[in-house]
């Protein structure tokens, strides 16, 4: 008699431990169902693989080469589903992007997929790659931070803040990822120096329901100043600095940093960490002082984030490891790898969160699992627009 055909390489995908009590409530006991699962070699030696999960959250992928994958996970609540799961979670769905390589023999592997939840104001695009003029210089004032209301009620920006959180990223001889655990790893919150707050006293800066805001470095016509600049005079905010030029038609933001920089907020490193947060009454903040001694941080604790977005560079020539993380996983699971590696084109190009498909009610919600990798793209950019 012959033997039955080998089952192939399978994915068992589970509800991750911090979602468990929506997907029961949902009705998902043995695994997430009728999920779409893509399955994209790294080195695109064959084409992306679609499938969907079975009735017990299990996806056949046949026969497949041991190698490293990327593989994506999408499964949106429909009308019924959505109506079962308590509005105190605020969940959408189950989505996950990751690495995951497969050794020879390998016959199947489960993946822990996290759940979309809408949360209230969230960054949505993020655009300040540096624009290279050949020849010229580096140019960093034309770069913006565009924010969301994923909510389904009008949100205040009174005293919110926003923040460059730390962001060494790689292990240095005179700063190791050891030595910065403390501040790159931190369950209680994220460390920064650098941060400006929306003016206002309570409800006097409002954005309406599925509205962006958009913060520039500065607020001006970008075109006029460098080859592929945009004009960013008609945003809503700019950030302010010592010696920042200033268009009076737009509302600046605090600098309350405890260092300032000429220009406010820029994100500058290999490794970027936007943090939004609730109103802070800045000096009651932990702080703690770097190895040097040098230069002190403090600390947005926990339970004042609103939204963390960690991206990290795709520059390949650095002889230095990278940090295993640059936040805690708590406020960022994974940190995006969407930008690109050529710096001459790279200034065109922002980063922006993904779009989830229309929900029941006809709600346009942004994807939020708290992975980098997984909620944003590499986009062009398109300030106070959702692509």
């Amino acid at each position: 008699m012959t033997p039955p055909p080998p089952p192939g390489f399978r994915i068992v995908l589970m509800p991750d431990d911090e979602d468990v009590v929506p997907a029961q409530a949902v009705g998902w006991g043995a695994g997430i169902p009728g999920a779409e699962l893509t399955l994209t070699p790294t080195d695109s030696s064959f084409p992306t693989r679609t499938v969907m999960s079975s009735v017990v959250g299990e996806a056949n992928f046949g026969d497949i080469s041991p190698k490293d994958y990327i593989v994506e996970v999408r499964r949106w609540l429909n009308a019924t589903e959505a109506a079962r799961v308590p509005a105190s979670e605020g969940v959408d769905g189950w989505v996950s992007r990751e690495r995951m390589p497969v050794a020879a023999g390998t016959s199947v592997q489960t993946i822990s997929v996290p759940a979309s939840r809408r949360r209230s104001l969230v960054i949505s695009e993020w655009a300040f790659n540096v624009q290279i003029v050949p020849a010229v210089a580096a140019y960093d004032l034309g770069g913006f931070l565009e924010l969301y209301n994923n909510a389904d009620t009008t949100v205040y920006l009174d005293g919110i803040a926003i923040a460059e959180g730390f962001n060494v990223g790689n292990d240095y001889a005179n700063s190791t990822c050891v030595s910065l655990a403390h501040f790159n790893d931190d369950p209680l919150g994220v460390w920064t120096r650098i941060f400006a707050r929306f003016p206002g006293s309570g409800r006097q800066h409002p954005v309406l329901p599925g509205h962006t805001v958009v913060i520039a470095t500065d607020a001006i016509d970008h075109s006029q100043v460098i080859p592929g600049g945009i004009d960013l005079s008609h945003a809503e905010y700019e950030f302010r600095g010592s010696v920042d030029v200033d268009n009076p038609a737009v509302i600046d933001l605090e600098d309350i940093g405890i260092v300032k920089r000429e220009h406010g907020l820029i994100f500058f490193g290999l490794d970027q960490v936007v943090v939004l947060s609730l109103p802070l009454d800045v000096p009651s903040l932990a702080r703690h002082p770097t190895s040097s001694g040098t230069s002190e941080y403090a600390r947005i604790p926990k339970d004042k984030l609103l939204d963390v977005m960690w991206a990290r560079s795709n520059y390949t020539g650095n002889i230095y490891p990278e940090c295993p993380r640059v936040v805690n996983a708590a406020f960022d699971r994974a940190g995006s790898r969407a930008r690109g590696t050529d710096e001459n084109t790279e200034g065109g190009f922002s980063l922006s969160r993904r779009v989830a498909p229309l929900l029941p009610g006809g709600a346009r919600v942004l994807q939020h699992s708290r992975s980098g990798f997984a909620d944003f793209v590499r986009t062009h950019k398109t300030p106070d627009t959702i692509p």
